[in-house]
């Protein structure tokens, strides 16, 4: 006689699925939810405007008055930014910029959970289309300032290289170190706000630790000791002078910066991904 077939049920937990099956299964839930995130997207993009009386302008103008204050400083000789090898005035309306980037991404991603909580509780949907939303919002913004920070760019002289093209692929090392950094802050943020307010400390300090308004070139200082072993240094001005002379300088540390950036945020991604369950109980206290 053929012995009954037992069947075990368990609990459904996110944590038994591996790296591997997590990130499969995230990227097919943002595939399957492409029309919802669209959606959102529209929503929330043209609502961002309408209360603001200068709306897309700020776009524009945010850029010039972000580099006042360092060329300001630069001229009376406050600063010394070293051989930037490009008008002063060029070389910290573009870093600011690529920082602007990387803490964009970084918002986008601290806000995932906090932005979409009506939706969380409201509708059943895999939280990964949240942050695709929020990515999204910022990305459209950001396309703004980078054509007016263009803009200004030749205005003031100074012609970008024809590799400027692949800008769009030296973003992502920014988009994995900022991501990976704001979605840990997500969703350590139900339990206590105290760690996103620490780590917006701590990144306001890493813009004067990392060569955006001076040159990378500074040795034998503390300061140089800090921006060797500084990935975002390699990304950023690696980024720069892809933009500025279409090579970038140091090769070894940016590919090894933007491989250590997605090894992060495929950690932190797989984090946020095993978290829902404790990000919904929170969120229903």
């Amino acid at each position: 006689m053929p012995q009954p077939k037992i069947v075990t049920y368990e609990p459904y937990d996110r944590k038994q699925q591996g790296y591997l099956r997590s990130w499969i299964e995230m990227s097919r839930n943002i595939l399957q939810n492409r029309e919802i995130i669209s959606q959102l997207f529209i929503r929330d993009f043209l609502g961002g405007f309408k209360q603001s009386l200068w709306g897309i302008g700020w776009l524009v103008v945010s850029p010039i008055l972000g580099i006042v204050s360092w060329v300001l400083m630069n001229s009376a000789g406050v600063i010394n930014p070293g051989d930037t090898g490009v008008p002063y005035p060029v070389f910290v309306i573009l870093g600011s910029t690529l920082w602007g980037a990387f803490m964009g991404f970084y918002n986008a991603a601290t806000n995932t959970i906090s932005s979409g909580s009506s939706i969380i509780l409201q509708v059943k949907c895999p939280h990964e289309i949240l942050l695709v939303n929020q990515v999204a919002q910022y990305l459209a913004n950001f396309i703004f300032n980078l054509l007016a920070t263009m803009g200004i760019i030749l205005l003031l002289g100074v012609v970008p290289h024809w590799q400027i093209i692949l800008l769009p692929l030296m973003l992502l090392p920014l988009f994995f170190m900022g991501a990976a950094i704001g979605l840990v802050i997500s969703v350590v943020n139900i339990a206590t706000t105290d760690a996103s307010k620490f780590a917006g400390y701590l990144l306001n300090l890493g813009m004067y630790l990392t060569p955006i308004v001076y040159s990378k070139g500074i040795e034998g200082s503390i300061l140089g000791t800090i921006i060797r072993w500084n990935p975002l240094a390699y990304i950023i001005s690696g980024a720069r002078d892809m933009i500025f002379f279409g090579h970038v300088e140091n090769l070894a540390g940016y590919w090894i910066s933007a491989a250590l950036s997605l090894l992060l945020f495929l950690i932190s991604w797989r984090f946020f991904y095993v978290s829902e369950r404790l990000v919904i109980e929170k969120l229903s206290t």
